[in-house]
């Protein structure tokens, strides 16, 4: 999990620094608010990035970039609620913005709606078919669920695209180990 949150961080990251061009109050605070984030002090970001927000500085790939800051400290928070809601306005401004349906879909499953959860996944690999992540995300709510054959069916998947995938590769392990014990219930 920690892993999955770096990659949201150094995109999210990486996406602010290409957006500000031009340096504004409201890049400041936002900047405030990623250096909070780094720290662990989440109640920090969240105020600088909503300052950031609402100081109508940003522009509209900033703002978008800005609630996905302030959804990840959310989550850390465990404010999946308002996790799930920054994430969805990241959603409505930038509909092809493929990590914001990974993050939305993480959270939904750690509150255990895993169908929503799926249904970001699929979003997500539908906008990009390359997304190791998103199959490997979607397989683990897949195995939570108890479908096996489709979790193990994604993590394949993400395998495929990214060989390396550790997580995945666990995954992958523990959903045959529960199928095997599922068939051996019956």
């Amino acid at each position: 999990m920690k892993k999955i949150l770096l990659v949201i961080f150094l995109e999210l990251s990486l996406m602010l620094c290409v957006a500000s061009l031009g340096w504004t109050e409201g890049v400041d605070d936002a900047n405030i608010g990623i250096a909070a984030v780094k720290r662990g002090d989440y109640d920090e970001a969240i105020r600088f990035f909503t300052k950031s927000i609402d100081s109508g500085d940003l522009t509209h790939d900033q703002r978008a970039t800005i609630y996905g800051f302030r959804g990840l400290a959310w989550r850390e928070k465990g404010e999946y609620d308002k996790a799930i809601a920054d994430y969805t306005k990241v959603i409505e401004l930038d509909p092809r913005y493929v990590q914001a349906y990974n993050s939305r879909g993480a959270v939904w499953g750690q509150k255990g709606t895993h169908d929503k959860a799926i249904a970001d996944f699929d979003k997500a690999i539908e906008l990009d078919p390359r997304s190791a992540l998103a199959y490997g995300s979607r397989g683990f709510a897949w195995s939570q669920k108890g479908e096996y054959d489709k979790a193990i069916a994604d993590f394949d998947k993400a395998l495929e695209i990214k060989p390396n995938y550790t997580e995945a590769k666990k995954n992958r392990q523990e959903a045959l180990e529960q199928k095997r014990r599922a068939k051996q219930r019956r």
